[in-house]
């Protein structure tokens, strides 16, 4: 497919020995897909708060869980082996799985869904009576 004189493949690789390209985040500033970053360069100043890779670790109670497109969610309510439980206003929780989490940055976990699309995915809800 041919986009201004050039293949799609091509006009989107990185060019030059270790570029790399970053999606940002959805922020007060647009987005910017396909943004150059130097050769091991993590991220830039203006970039704002600093992304954290995803583990456990990084996943505590008490933190906001967005989805994709900036949609609240909920906040987490106990953090398990595999997955987190996610306390929802006026739905039932759920359990999110880590592997679902797209970044986390601050207090701040962003997921790969979309925050309306979190019931569709077909994660688990904890028992409505006795403990989670």
């Amino acid at each position: 497919m041919k986009l201004g004189g050039r293949t799609f493949a091509n006009r989107f690789a990185p060019r030059g020995a270790g570029a790399t390209y970053m999606l940002k985040l959805r922020s007060h500033r647009p987005t910017r897909i396909g943004r150059r970053l130097e050769p091991g360069a993590a991220s830039r100043p203006d970039s704002g708060p600093p992304a954290v890779a995803v583990n456990r670790s990084n996943v505590r109670t008490g933190m906001d869980v967005v989805g994709i497109d900036g949609e609240q969610v909920g906040r987490i309510k106990e953090v398990c082996r595999a997955d987190f439980l996610v306390d929802r206003m006026l739905q039932r929780d759920i359990y999110v799985p880590l592997d679902a989490v797209q970044v986390v940055i601050e207090r701040r976990i962003v997921l790969t869904v979309r925050g309306d699309r979190v019931d569709n995915r077909g994660w688990a809800n904890p028992p409505l009576w006795g403990p989670p």
